[in-house]
């Protein structure tokens, strides 16, 4: 609270220009009218406010300063005057002048303003969301969402939010499903958050019912023996050594490509063949095995940086690497094969399965989350040592099926086809 000045005065409109401002912001009260006071602050900006004692519709009373607005904002005191009565009186008739500001400012709250909102509170408490999450829901939502990103959340009501999902099904079903997704979080967070909207519940119950989800269409595309070969050869020839590098990696591990280029050579030995993955995309951190083959290739990259998969970067400092999606395609123009870093995980995962890795080693290598709620499962404690056998029967297989060897694969379809 300001500091209150001791006199009073009728102030009047010279009076109030000619008040000069103090190290800290003081009030200088109306001697006519009770309670109305002109509040300068040290930069020189003036202001009336009305200091108000009430007591709310739960029968407590209630201390409060309000501001009428700012001094350019009102003529002549008299106006301030006037208006300083037209609220106290608003006040004794019951109503909380400040909350129905509040809510109509609420009722005004855009989706791209709710987004941001929803975004800021995700990241506190104890498991912040992560930044690449964030960014995901801006650029899908704005996408997807475009025209009602300006517009009042108070307007999407349930035909309107299931049209548009219908509509946009049409053009992309698994990016309308991610999209009602993100927006049914931000929905639900703001209906709690925002009473004052008094927004609907979410139609789950009619979106389920209606069958607007689209069937689930996971991607199930890898190398397979027909085209590791000819991806390989590419690879092995390609210019770049960071970006062979990252490839070869990210084939003999399974890892998430972003496990492998914010990786640092602190969490790196290669003596031992040990690395620690840090902060992954289940918000965990944990020590993994490393095959012979992935050995080789980190141990011929300098080393020169903090990082193991480094580039420059606009300020001249050196930082992790960014995704390498132009030299993707040019890798998949020169060898002929369609492929992304997550079918190499996939192909990761699938040799693994085929071989006869456990299926609880395959998932702890390739850090998928453990179900604490099976009770086996839960109980599995892998430590690096337990899966360094596993991972070089992975890696030794995909090394054979890359080079076109004899190797520890199982040809699924071929043992189905003769059964």
């Amino acid at each position: 609270m300001p500091r209150i000045a001791h006199t009073r005065r009728r102030l009047t409109k010279e009076m109030v220009s000619g008040f000069k401002p103090r190290a800290s912001k003081f009030i200088v009260w109306d001697d006519t009218t009770p309670n109305l006071g002109l509040r300068v602050y040290p930069s020189g900006a003036k202001s009336y406010v009305l200091r108000l004692t009430f007591t709310d519709l739960n029968g407590k009373t209630i201390q409060r300063m309000e501001t009428l607005g700012s001094v350019a904002d009102f003529p002549t005191p008299d106006a301030a005057r006037n208006k300083a009565l037209e609220l106290r009186q608003r006040y004794k008739a019951g109503e909380d002048v400040k909350a129905t500001r509040q809510a109509a400012k609420s009722r005004d709250t855009t989706l791209s303003e709710a987004l941001e909102l929803y975004l800021a509170a995700r990241a506190c408490g104890t498991k912040p969301m992560k930044q690449r999450t964030a960014d995901d829901y801006r650029a899908k939502m704005g996408y997807g969402l475009a025209k009602f990103m300006d517009k009042p959340l108070i307007t999407l009501d349930t035909d309107t939010v299931i049209r548009w999902h219908r509509d946009r099904k049409l053009e992309a079903p698994t990016r309308a499903d991610c999209e009602a997704r993100y927006l049914r979080a931000v929905w639900n967070w703001t209906r709690e958050e925002l009473a004052n909207l008094e927004l609907p519940e979410w139609p789950t119950a009619r979106w389920s019912k209606q069958k607007e989800w689209s069937q689930p269409n996971r991607r199930k595309r890898r190398l397979n023996r027909e085209s590791a070969q000819a991806w390989m050869q590419t690879t092995q020839a390609w210019e770049n050594d960071r970006d062979r590098a990252l490839w070869l990696i990210l084939y003999y591990t399974g890892w998430r490509i972003d496990e492998a280029m914010t990786l640092r050579w602190e969490d790196v030995d290669l003596e031992r063949g040990r690395v620690w993955l840090r902060d992954t995309k289940t918000r965990d951190t944990y020590q993994l095995p490393l095959a012979r083959q992935s050995v080789e290739v980190l141990d011929s990259l300098s080393g020169q940086s903090d990082w193991v998969f480094a580039a420059a970067k606009k300020d001249g400092g050196i930082g992790p690497m960014t995704h390498p999606g132009k030299a993707i395609n040019r890798h998949r123009a020169q060898s002929c094969v369609e492929w992304s870093p997550h079918d190499l995980r996939r192909g990761f995962i699938s040799v693994g399965e085929s071989i006869g890795v456990p299926t609880a080693a395959v998932r702890r290598l390739t850090g998928h989350v453990v179900n604490q709620r099976d009770a086996h499962d839960g109980y599995i404690d892998f430590d690096a040592d337990d899966l360094a056998p596993h991972v070089q029967r992975i890696a030794d297989a995909l090394e054979a099926m890359a080079h076109g060897t004899a190797g520890e694969i199982v040809d699924l379809g071929n043992r189905r086809a003769s059964a």
